[in-house]
């Protein structure tokens, strides 16, 4: 990667947070807290699907590699997804 490539991926993040900041800063506060809840969610379920989009794609890099079996990803991969709805449910119990 050249040079160029690092300056605009600087460029870019900075002008999102920018306009954000701006952003947060002319809002005023109550319509800001009636939303607030809902950009955290949306903010938090972009960041973990990412995640998990990447960790699949690797975890399927090593199924070509010989490493491991598909089997074994899909099941690890439902478990977690399973183990994260019974800590959603037990966590709404209390």
């Amino acid at each position: 990667m050249n040079h160029m490539t690092y300056v605009l991926a600087l460029a870019s993040v900075s002008l999102i947070s920018v306009s954000s900041l701006v952003a947060a800063f002319y809002l005023s506060r109550r319509p800001l807290d009636k939303i607030m809840f809902v950009l955290i969610s949306l903010a938090t379920g972009a960041m973990l699907g990412n995640g998990f989009v990447h960790v699949i794609q690797e975890s399927y890099e090593y199924v070509a590699s010989g490493k491991i079996s598909s089997m074994t990803v899909s099941v690890l991969m439902l478990g977690g997804y399973f183990l994260s709805f019974v800590l959603h449910k037990v966590m709404h119990l209390h």
